[in-house]
């Protein structure tokens, strides 16, 4: 059962007593395959100056949850991170990094994710645009966001 999380994050799925926190989609591919999304928009990647690149993340206890959700129901989590913006943010030019962030549809299967993440050791896990599939940002995306 898929419930409602309430004001703090999305939905929630139930069983025997137990619950997690679900990613925000199940879908459902013409060939039955089904797939549980979530979908993350950001502005930019953010800029790691330690290693001189971008990042992308979600909090470390939701990565802890998608990694039950995906044992639980054996269907795969995919994370979708949607960076709209590419300026990036002035802390991050004053650091020194391009003055272009990577923009577009970055995603992959949490599963494969998991194995390239990088760690802050504390509340969140990254994945730089490298650990990710990438679909560039096109007209039509910037038109919608428009609407």
């Amino acid at each position: 059962m898929v419930a409602p999380a309430g004001k703090r994050y999305g939905p929630r799925l139930t069983s025997c007593g137990t619950s997690f926190i679900a990613p925000d989609l199940l879908v459902t591919k013409p060939n039955g395959q089904k797939l549980l999304i979530d979908v993350k928009r950001k502005g930019h990647f953010a800029w790691y100056r330690y290693t001189g690149t971008w990042r992308t993340g979600i909090d470390r206890y939701l990565c802890l949850e998608y990694l039950k959700v995906d044992k639980l129901t054996d269907i795969p989590v995919v994370l979708l991170f949607f960076h709209d913006k590419g300026k990036p943010c002035s802390d991050d030019l004053r650091c020194g990094c391009p003055k272009k962030s990577p923009t577009g549809l970055f995603f992959g299967r949490f599963q494969h994710l998991v194995t390239r993440v990088h760690d802050d050791g504390v509340d969140l896990v990254y994945w730089e645009p490298q650990d990710l599939n990438h679909r560039p940002m096109i007209k039509r995306y910037r038109e919608a966001l428009r609407k």
